[in-house]
């Protein structure tokens, strides 16, 4: 039996600060996640410098990222032929939430941020501003993933760490198969927490554990808008 290959992973959660990003790096043979580092990153430590750094020479990786990377389609299209001062005939939920938020609303009860927030659009921009960067760094591409299975190269998904403790039991503790368990980075920034948390959404990704697009019309929502994959 061929064993499957090693897989990097980076976990981040997003922000538009350094003292606010938390960074997981991790590694995933096909039974263990096993946690090389996680912490809040700092101005000598950025995001960008550890994920270059830890997908430098991976065959196979991926980047987790706690932020939305996609609008919702009726923003998208609404705004593009708006004039100042004009009607937009959308209610705020239909313009603001994505399909995939909804989706995550529905099995978790728990509601992404969406991006009518200032700061969370801010957050969204600088995460795409970050893959940009990592795709120019790297000298390779990073498409979104869209099936499970280890990776030929390096993509990137979007989590929700909220989501991702809720279906491992939001109890705190980490599944068996993290190591170290516990982390002590669990307890010690909520950025560092959720950095983690998204490493462990991407290996449920990579596993077949997260829940995909279901049907045309996700499917076709997933690709403009993005999707969160979480179980």
């Amino acid at each position: 039996m061929a064993r499957q290959p090693l897989v990097h992973i980076v976990g981040i959660d997003c922000a538009t600060r350094e003292a606010s990003t938390g960074v997981c790096l991790a590694t995933w043979d096909g039974r263990h996640l096993t946690i090389a580092e996680a912490c809040t990153c700092r101005p000598d430590r950025t995001a960008e410098d550890a994920a270059r750094g830890w997908l430098a020479d991976a065959p196979s990786g991926i980047v987790a990222l706690d932020a939305p990377l996609g609008w919702p389609d009726p923003l998208t299209c609404a705004l593009a032929d708006h004039q100042a001062g004009g009607r937009l005939p959308f209610v705020a939920d239909d313009l603001f939430a994505r399909e995939t938020d909804r989706a995550i609303t529905r099995r978790h009860g728990r509601t992404p941020p969406h991006i009518d927030g200032n700061q969370v659009a801010r957050t969204s921009l600088a995460a795409l501003h970050l893959l940009s960067r990592l795709r120019e760094d790297l000298g390779r591409p990073i498409p979104l993933a869209w099936a499970s299975g280890a990776p030929d190269g390096l993509v990137a998904i979007e989590v929700f760490p909220a989501a991702t403790a809720r279906a491992h039991g939001q109890d705190g503790t980490l599944p068996s198969w993290v190591t170290p368990n516990p982390h002590p980075a669990m307890t010690r920034t909520m950025h560092a927490r959720d950095a983690i948390l998204s490493a462990v959404a991407a290996v449920d990704m990579l596993e077949g554990r997260a829940v995909p697009p279901r049907g045309a019309e996700q499917e076709r929502l997933s690709r403009r808008e993005g999707w969160i994959w979480a179980r």
